[in-house]
């Protein structure tokens, strides 16, 4: 809740100065915020043409980056454990030879292992899958061992990218220390909201790590967090959802809207969108 309240006080602060939230923050780095699609696979079965259609689907969209889960193994009950299986390994390697193939090599493509793997299977799954230019391996192993995560970090080919579901830069402290990440995705709505958000990018920026927010609460936590993106030096790409529910884009007055692949923010005050009220009070869960 934390997060939201400081975030709503942001865009009130903003409206009050008629001044865009990252000009409050110390101004733009960033003009483009560049995003990549997270669920753009929703609706297909876990079959490599289906996958590889969704994912031309999405490009030919004018986004430039993609995100796929592979611990469908694991999720499904297929393997106990954390342990990918030789079957199990060649499954997800055509998976994503096949959407590598489908976009081409000019499309960044990044995997999505939600914590689900055991220690060798990580290792395993690095090395099945680093001819594929992947732009990151997203937490091949649970966050509850940082350890174990900073082993997978040193001895992976492909950069290793954690930290949705770690809160506020004191709990990102041991993560650097351990260099247990090569870059890191906070999420606003769990860390304590944009000040928090910017404090992390700060402290990681002298690590040498990347920023790219976690994202997947809806279209203010998107822009919320485009906000620091857009003022952060050295954010490197923010997550958006596709083929999210039907009526998403209901909830703000302006539908938000990518250009190639990327947000363009308003110079607007504050975070520079509203709310539709209706359209949440239509769809609040009850």
């Amino acid at each position: 809740a934390i997060s939201g309240i400081e975030t709503a006080l942001w865009d009130i602060l903003g409206q009050s100065l008629n001044t865009p939230i990252y000009q409050l923050l110390g101004g733009q780095c960033h003009e483009r915020i560049r995003v990549y699609a997270d669920g753009f696979f929703r609706g297909a079965d876990y079959v490599e043409e289906e996958y590889a259609a969704k994912a031309v689907e999405a490009v030919e969209s004018g986004l430039t980056a993609l995100k796929m889960d592979v611990d469908e193994p694991i999720a499904s009950g297929h393997s106990l454990n954390g342990l990918l299986t030789s079957p199990d390994l060649r499954l997800t390697e055509a998976m994503v030879r096949s959407v590598r193939e489908a976009v081409g090599e000019d499309v960044d493509l990044c995997i999505d292992g939600h914590g689900a793997f055991d220690l060798p299977s990580a290792l395993r799954l690095d090395q099945a899958l680093c001819d594929y230019d992947l732009l990151w391996i997203e937490d091949p192993v649970a966050m509850n061992n940082l350890k174990t995560m900073a082993r997978v970090a040193l001895e992976s080919v492909t950069p290793i990218c954690t930290g949705e579901l770690l809160e506020t830069r004191f709990a990102f402290r041991e993560l650097f220390e351990l260099q247990a990440a090569d870059i890191i995705m906070p999420d606003l709505a769990r860390t304590g909201g944009i000040m928090e958000l910017k404090r992390i990018g700060a402290a990681a920026e002298t690590y040498h790590v990347p920023l790219a927010p976690h994202n997947m609460v809806g279209p203010v936590c998107t822009i919320a967090s485009a906000h620091v993106c857009a003022e952060t030096a050295n954010f490197m790409i923010l997550e958006y959802q596709l083929g999210d529910v039907a009526w998403i884009d209901e909830l703000l007055d302006e539908p938000l809207q990518l250009d190639k692949g990327d947000i363009l923010l308003a110079d607007k005050p504050g975070l520079g969108v509203k709310l539709n009220h209706a359209a949440v009070r239509k769809y609040r869960a009850e």
